[in-house]
């Protein structure tokens, strides 16, 4: 009886319901009761909209980023007949800040570092401090002090192939892997006939370094690299994207 009292008069009163008796006061009560979910529910739906916000714009940094290795590789092989400089210098690199990739500040700051000829360096650090974005960013020219025409080779841990890479076979994939071949024999298709006397020198020096690096057996090499691989036959003709893996 005293339920319903309540729900009849003072109670009800005050949950200024839509409806009278037991019926309209437990609906109420339900609604209060789903209302704290829904407002916890949209600051999650903020935070899943701004990570995926950051997501979209760190994919699109790092394929800027790859693009400028990309780019930074085959323009120093074409400066690698550059007058005047010395490739056995030290390289002083700096100073410079390395931005996170996320957006959330710098990694690095203000940083400065020195390459001697002749020595070797190992990058040492925990996961996530920044070491495969420090020497992206290296090979990208992004800091200061490193000369167009040094030649960089970054090897990236996950490689992500183009549309038209996957219509390649492996061996194919392989050949194009080797920038200097490519941009050497683009080169040379572009200036043969050439009759002015610096476009054909070009010429001959681009036939000189091919020659150099064995251009010639490049696509024999790569299919005996595959075969050591454990490629068959039958996996050598398939496009990249029949294999699996």
């Amino acid at each position: 009886g005293s339920v319903m009292v309540a729900d009849n008069t003072t109670g009800w009163d005050m949950l200024q319901g839509g409806g009278k008796g037991v019926r309209g006061y437990v609906a109420q009560e339900a609604l209060k009761s789903v209302a704290p979910r829904e407002l916890a529910e949209k600051p999650a739906a903020k935070i899943l909209q701004s990570s995926a916000k950051k997501s979209e714009r760190a994919n699109a940094e790092a394929a800027a980023l790859d693009a400028e290795v990309q780019a930074a590789s085959e323009n120093s092989i074409a400066l690698r007949g550059l007058k005047g400089y010395n490739f056995n210098a030290a390289i002083k690199v700096g100073p410079f800040d390395l931005p996170h990739p996320g957006g959330s500040g710098n990694l690095l700051e203000n940083t400065s570092f020195t390459l001697t000829p002749g020595r070797r360096y190992a990058l040492i650090g925990r996961n996530g401090r920044g070491k495969s974005t420090l020497l992206r960013n290296i090979a990208a020219r992004r800091c200061g002090g490193l000369a167009e025409a040094v030649r960089t080779h970054y090897v990236a841990q996950d490689v992500k192939l183009s549309a038209g890479a996957l219509d390649q076979t492996p061996a194919e994939v392989v050949l194009n892997a080797d920038v200097e071949r490519r941009v050497l024999l683009e080169e040379a298709q572009r200036l043969e006939g050439c009759t002015a006397v610096e476009d054909n020198e070009r010429y001959k020096a681009c036939l000189s370094q091919l020659d150099a690096i064995d251009a010639g057996t490049a696509a024999v090499r790569a299919k005996q690299l595959l075969v050591n691989l454990g490629f068959n036959e039958e996996l050598l003709g398939r496009t990249m994207k029949a294999l699996s893996g």
